[in-house]
């Protein structure tokens, strides 16, 4: 289809224009070429012209990562769809312009960036797809195609060997340094007039509350409000769904490999502390990376209690932006790497908002094969604390249970230990010491409206809190029953009846 006259693509073309116009008084907007033309690839046309403006306009945007996700595209885009591309194949001079066009942008952009070390992997997949166009291109049109400038162009870029890869950690002089010199935002009134200047004025807004976000991790790395904000300011400008050309692949390019690795490599070694600052420092970088913020809430969990609070705090500000865009759970990257890995999958549907239900996460609320690893972990576990407090060895049984609530790092998990430890108390007749747990076990099933969207596992929690307070002698406890038995009954009228009685 010829988009032309299309306002999309004249408005991208108006910034094409500006790399050839001398007069021009800006340069070329790349975001705005990246969005246009991901627009017009996925919803109007296949036009080979508009892809290698998209390609181009990554490598700007993204450097050579961006190269990576470009060539990819375009590989994929001319290979797939070359019968029906635009121009049409009896218009083959255009396509061939269109193919110098990318070959020669290409060249002059990675000329234009910074001689950054790459990956080896990435090197090769970047090799990979530029030998791929260039057979493809050379078995379909007339004249010789040859990627060789951009080859040459890429000698630059030195390449890391997979052995040797390189975290390079947060500097806090760097993060003090940054915060004091980034220029101050007005504090003064400003007019608006229009929705470009209340853009503006909440660009200015998000990034001040970055800035903050920064200072608080730097200084307070325990307080939840730096978590809170670096999370407002990534996903507060975030007004709709990425463009995706089949429901699900976008065109944003993957996390950086290497910087995956790390992650990994820090998660395998129990290494907390620097899995937080590494990755809680990309926040801004990957905003719909989930499993980002998966790492980061396992790495504040093995950080122990002083960092509870900031885990709840990231965990309530996902479970609200997947509450808005529940579709990211089923979106993938450009190449193919999903934006939620399975075990991300697995904790997104544990975390706030009642453990969103499948209308909204697009995740069953049966059981899964994590839950299941839990609940038999959990089954041993009071196995062996049940059998070390027939021994005289309470003390030892209720520590074997705390230990397992404290390494949760959802509130569902939570809650399942937490009934398994009120059950024990209450066993051994320590109904006293279990009315706190019991009493946070209503708490979290009315906060995340447990009784709606997981009724099994807010039967059970009621069930064990109707036990404690029928045990309990004081007349408040008796008054509790009879609430928590009505709460049953709307559940569970067998079950209500039989514990009635």
């Amino acid at each position: 289809m010829d988009v032309k006259y299309e306002p999309e693509f004249e408005e991208l073309q108006a910034e094409i224009d500006k790399l050839s116009n001398p007069a021009a008084t800006e340069s070329a907007d790349w975001k705005k070429v990246s969005q246009l033309s991901s627009a017009i690839l996925a919803e109007k046309s296949k036009d080979i012209l508009v892809a290698g403006y998209f390609a181009v306009s990554q490598i700007y945007l993204n450097q050579i990562t961006g190269l990576a996700v470009g060539l990819t595209v375009y590989h994929d885009l001319i290979e797939t769809f070359w019968e029906d591309l635009y121009p049409p194949k009896k218009r083959l001079k255009g396509r061939i312009n269109a193919v110098t066009w990318w070959i020669e942008k290409t060249e002059n952009a990675l000329s234009r960036i910074k001689a950054s070390p790459v990956a080896q992997e990435t090197k090769k997949e970047i090799h990979d797809h530029l030998n791929g166009i260039e057979k493809f291109l050379n078995g379909q049109l007339p004249e010789p195609i040859s990627v060789r400038p951009i080859e040459r162009a890429l000698d630059k870029f030195k390449t890391i060997s997979p052995e040797k890869p390189v975290a390079e950690k947060p500097d806090a002089s760097k993060i003090e340094s940054a915060t004091r010199s980034a220029p101050a935002d007005q504090t003064a009134p400003v007019d608006i007039a229009s929705s470009g200047d209340a853009q503006k004025v909440l660009s200015s807004g998000f990034r001040a509350i970055g800035r903050a976000a920064l200072f608080y991790l730097k200084t307070e790395p325990t307080n939840p409000l730096g978590y809170q904000y670096m999370r407002m300011a990534a996903w507060g400008p975030v007004e709709a769904l990425p463009v995706t050309s089949d429901g699900t692949k976008t065109i944003i390019p993957p996390p950086d490999l290497q910087f995956s690795n790390t992650l990994k490599d820090l998660m395998a070694k129990a290494d907390y502390k620097n899995l937080l600052e590494v990755a809680e420092e990309r926040v801004s970088d990957y905003i719909f990376w989930l499993d980002l913020h998966h790492y980061i809430v396992r790495a504040l969990t093995g950080l122990g209690a002083p960092f509870e609070k900031a885990r709840d705090a990231v965990c309530q500000e996902t479970a609200f932006f997947l509450h808005l865009f529940p579709e990211l759970l089923t979106f993938l990257f450009a190449d193919n790497t999903p934006f939620a890995n399975t075990e991300t999958k697995a904790w997104a549907r544990t975390i706030g908002f009642g453990s969103m239900p499948e209308s909204e996460s697009g995740l069953p609320v049966s059981q899964t094969d994590s839950d299941n690893t839990i609940m038999n972990l959990m089954a041993r576990e009071m196995a062996l604390a049940t059998d070390l407090a027939k021994k005289k060895k309470l003390n030892e049984a209720v520590e074997l249970l705390q230990q397992n609530l404290r390494k949760c790092y959802s509130k569902r998990e939570a809650l399942v230990w937490r009934t398994a430890l009120s059950q024990l108390l209450m066993q051994f007749k320590k109904v006293n010491v279990a009315i706190p747990h019991l009493e946070q076990i209503l708490w979290d099933i009315e906060k995340y409206q447990l009784e709606q969207w997981d009724p099994d596992l807010a039967l059970n929690g009621l069930k064990t809190a109707l036990s404690g307070f029928k045990m309990h002698p004081d007349q408040s406890a008796k008054e509790r029953s009879e609430e928590i038995l009505r709460r049953i009954a709307r559940l569970d009228a067998i079950s209500a009846l039989n514990l009635g009685n």
